[in-house]
């Protein structure tokens, strides 16, 4: 799941605290998307039970190359549990 630190409706905080409560969600991995480097943002963040913060490239470029690192790792690194296996 990736989330935008800035989200118009709801905080991300506050959503990250209320899916993290839950069985179903609490083991999916939320990676946190922002234009902020503050270090509140990024404490709050992991406070709240994000597995990853990542800082928005300023150009399109960027973006895409971020996306390409963060699929190439997740896809070929990463190992997950298997959900019906959890309970």
């Amino acid at each position: 799941m990736v989330l935008d630190l800035k989200m118009s409706v709801l905080n991300c905080h506050t959503f990250l605290e209320e899916v993290k409560q839950h069985d179903h969600f609490s083991l999916i991995p939320v990676i946190v998307l922002s234009v902020s480097d503050r270090e509140t943002d990024i404490q709050g963040s992991y406070r709240n039970l994000a597995s990853s913060y990542l800082v928005k490239p300023e150009t399109l470029d960027g973006l895409e190359g971020l996306i390409q690192v963060v699929m190439s790792f997740r896809q070929g690194t990463v190992r997950l549990p298997t959900i019906d296996k959890l309970n």
